[in-house]
């Protein structure tokens, strides 16, 4: 992850993407607020597949996911998404 003018760049090409972000409410008008497209990223981290042993490398990101979970259980700013995304993609299936 890059970070440039407080900016992360996320490597979309990766096979396991693990992120744990907060996201902020704009002001619409009155009292009425509407969820932001802006997240701000606590904890981002990505990895291709390890092809010599794949059970025990999602074994591994499972468990990293459970742990940011009881990390940020009690994060004092409000609610944090923490979001795994799985590539599984075929070449010539």
């Amino acid at each position: 992850m890059a970070i440039k003018n407080n900016t992360a760049t996320i490597d979309l090409d990766a096979d396991f993407i693990l992120q744990a972000y907060t996201r902020e409410y704009d002001f619409v008008e009155g009292n009425t607020y509407k969820l932001s497209d802006r997240k701000n990223v606590l904890a981002c981290f990505t990895t291709f597949r390890d092809y010599n042993d794949i059970e025990e490398h999602l074994k591994e990101i499972l468990n990293l996911r459970d742990s940011l979970l009881a990390v940020y259980a009690y994060y004092p700013d409000g609610d944090v998404v923490v979001e795994l995304t799985i590539k599984d993609e075929l070449v010539n299936g």
